[in-house]
């Protein structure tokens, strides 16, 4: 098999694995009841085609968990800004709290 026919190969074999849900970990919600449609992904392929889930994906889900001491107030703006964005209630006033207790004069 010649390098052009395997990459072809390749080629295909992520086109399949994008068109189905199998090993999915990560799934992207578009629209409002009852108009609502339901996008399965893989966080590992949106991490490296997009700068924007990179970040939110490598700090926030993959992780569970982050410690907001390791990390600058951009860095931590950024996190308000992607939670907001992605509409994840249940960080953006944790996040706003931590800026406010520890970052406010340099807000």
């Amino acid at each position: 098999m010649s390098l052009q026919q395997h990459f072809h190969v390749l080629s295909n074999d992520f086109g399949n694995l994008l068109d189905s849900q199998n090993f999915s970990d990560f799934r992207i919600v578009v629209g409002k009841a009852p108009n609502i449609r339901i996008f399965h992904a893989h966080s590992q392929i949106l991490s490296a085609r997009s700068p924007y889930f990179a970040v939110a994906l490598s700090i926030i889900f993959i992780t569970g968990e982050i410690s907001l001491h390791k990390h600058g107030v951009l860095t931590i703006l950024e996190l308000l800004v992607i939670a907001d964005e992605l509409i994840l209630e249940n960080f953006i006033d944790p996040l706003e709290d931590y800026l406010i207790q520890y970052h406010a004069k340099e807000l």
